[in-house]
């Protein structure tokens, strides 16, 4: 609700929370904000694609936080996220311009990218690589494997709070040497404090949505540095403000009461504010 997010339109954000795995919830939540004549609704969760159908069938603008893949993707939604297929060719062109035996780590509940499209980019470019599930408490013993098979660049994909827990087994398996590079595919990487593994030798690679000019960010520094989705809310809220600042200069933006499903109203100004 900060009037520097957005100005002048005399509109309030409303948060709702959607569980995880549940399509049915998150159909539920995106049919009520319907009927409260919103203008636009902004979404990082699991079901996006369910999300940005809803809002086609509405006619309503959908900022979508998620990654997601190509395939997911409806004409009423911007995705302001790298998408999944755009996330794994930087992965996999950042792997090969390091060198070396490549092994990837995927977490089944936290991992960003899908295994057989990343090992299939892998193996294009001559890379047999060595993949590790990371399915239980303690893989000191994949790792070690990873190890044997002279692995020197690690595809590391899983979510940020995982990644401390990883590198300290990957330490104890003697994988984590200055001979060793690894490649995070969580977007929130910069804000995990890994100075032990730092002072090991070992390169550790990461992406960021951050632009590295920004300095300070006052109030919202930290979280952003912790959840790359804070930062594009944040662009997210500057987009949705511009576009109806934009819009409300040719006509008075008309918010309706919507309805979900076959048959339901549309919102006649959404391509528009689109």
């Amino acid at each position: 609700n900060s009037s520097s997010l957005l100005p002048a339109t005399r509109l309030d954000a409303v948060p709702e929370y959607s569980v995880p795995g549940q399509p049915l919830d998150t159909l539920a939540l995106v049919c009520r904000q319907l009927q409260l004549s919103v203008f636009s609704l902004v979404t990082a969760t699991d079901q996006e694609a369910l999300v940005g159908a809803a809002l086609a069938r509405a006619g309503l603008p959908h900022l979508s936080l998620a990654i997601a893949g190509e395939e997911e993707a409806h004409p009423s939604t911007l995705h302001l996220a790298p998408s999944r297929e755009s996330l794994a060719l930087a992965v996999v062109e950042a792997a090969l311009a390091v060198g070396g035996r490549v092994g990837l780590v995927q977490h089944p509940l936290s991992s960003l990218l899908h295994t057989a499209p990343l090992l299939e980019l892998l193996q294009q470019q001559g890379q047999q690589p060595g993949l590790l599930l990371l399915t239980q408490p303690d893989n000191r013993a994949g790792l070690v494997r990873l190890r044997q098979e002279d692995t020197t660049t690690v595809i590391v994909d899983l979510g940020a709070g995982l990644i401390k827990s990883f590198l300290y087994q990957a330490m104890q398996a003697g994988l984590l040497t200055p001979a060793t590079t690894f490649i995070f595919t969580s977007l929130d990487f910069p804000g995990v404090q890994l100075e032990f593994a730092r002072m090991s030798g070992a390169q550790l690679l990461g992406f960021s949505l951050l632009d590295p000019e920004l300095g300070d960010l006052g109030q919202v520094g930290g979280l952003v540095r912790e959840d790359h989705r804070v930062a594009l809310l944040h662009d997210a809220l500057l987009l949705f403000s511009s576009g109806l600042e934009s819009l409300s200069r040719s006509l008075d933006p008309q918010s309706e009461r919507l309805q979900c499903g076959e048959g339901g109203t549309v919102w006649g100004q959404g391509g528009q504010l689109l």
